[in-house]
């Protein structure tokens, strides 16, 4: 049985998106740091020296992004660290729900190695506002806490889906469907209300995290994509581990097209006429030479002839997919008139 779940989990994370991967992430990061708890708790949490105690001092200390500036510096692996890590079951419940929620969205509009880059830049600038915050206001200057969770990476999937998609839709009960952009809008109206009131450091650090969703977003549309630098480390790594041996490939014989039908005492010269008579003989399969051209989606009719050309096999998401790829690889001038009001329609109409 244990074996057959995590089979089913490694498959799960292999073949997931990366919302999923980074939601399995969190999760499997608090349980095992939860699981070890238990047995401090059982056996060292009543002796004279508490292991338990220790133990949740030393991941707050060591792993936690600490607002003092000279405990940051010594310790700089916290920048990511803290992202991946959280306070309690409802912490990481409802940060999880929220990417999954937003996360699933932003991956039928974006490609998936995009998806990435946006989470870890959008905990390093919660980050970053975090520690001016607490280093540049008077008011922030007596208290000095640590910051944890993946909330300020959960707002850059957030806001990133909003700008991309301002018109989508999000069901909720009792109020019905709601614009993304607007929902995007009451969580930041809600951090910037919360902030003097409790979780400081934690609200400026969403607004951290919000800003780079809408900066990553609008440069990317004009062609920049501030996730290059990530994706190139982890191709990297990727190929540091991989192991580069060449596999065989199975035998497989070459079927040739079968030559037309001829009597074996039939003269060449007189086949030669024949075809040249009758070249349709010659041609293969006359229902696949006369089969009709797939029939474009009817979200993606109404344009010109290279646009339908171009995108006649495609679904609207791959569409979609297609020309923000081509947006990132050259510019979003280089788009034509139909792909640019493609985009503008897409932002425009509820698909989702």
């Amino acid at each position: 049985m244990a074996t057959t779940i995590w089979s089913d989990l490694k498959q799960q994370f292999r073949g997931g998106n990366t919302i999923i991967k980074l939601i399995m992430v969190n999760v499997a990061i608090h349980l095992l740091l939860t699981i070890i708890q238990v047995p401090l708790y059982l056996f060292f949490s009543s002796s004279d020296a508490n292991y338990l105690t220790s133990y949740n001092e030393f991941i707050q200390q060591w792993l936690y992004l600490p607002s003092d500036m000279g405990k940051f510096i010594t310790r700089p692996w916290t920048l990511i660290t803290y992202m991946f890590l959280h306070e309690g079951l409802w912490h990481l419940f409802s940060n999880m729900l929220l990417l999954f929620w937003f996360g699933r969205i932003l991956n039928d509009l974006i490609s998936n190695k995009k998806i990435l880059p946006i989470y870890l830049l959008g905990g390093i600038f919660g980050a970053a506002f975090f520690l001016l915050a607490y280093n540049l206001f008077p008011a922030l200057a007596v208290v000095k806490p640590a910051l944890v969770g993946s909330s300020a990476s959960m707002m850059g999937i957030v806001v990133a889906t909003a700008v991309l998609h301002p018109h989508g839709i999000m069901r909720f009960i009792l109020i019905g469907a709601v614009e993304l952009q607007y929902v995007a809008w009451f969580i930041l109206l809600l951090d910037v209300i919360m902030i003097p009131v409790s979780n400081t450091g934690g609200h400026i650090a969403h607004l951290g995290g919000a800003f780079l969703g809408w900066l990553y977003m609008r440069l990317l549309m004009r062609g920049t994509d501030l996730g290059k630098p990530f994706n190139r480390f982890f191709d990297w790594i990727s190929r540091i581990f991989s192991r580069r041996q060449p596999v065989a490939q199975p035998f497989s014989a070459r079927r040739e097209t079968p030559p037309p039908y001829r009597n074996a005492n039939q003269n060449p010269q007189t086949v030669r006429q024949e075809n040249a008579q009758n070249p349709t003989k010659t041609t293969g399969n006359a229902a696949t030479d006369t089969a009709p051209m797939p029939k474009i989606h009817p979200y993606l009719s109404g344009y010109g002839a290279s646009f339908t050309k171009q995108y006649q096999n495609y679904s609207p998401q791959q569409c979609i997919d297609a020309i923000l790829d081509k947006i990132q690889r050259v510019s979003y001038a280089s788009l034509s008139d139909d792909e640019k009001n493609f985009l503008e329609k897409v932002s425009r109409d509820k698909l989702i």
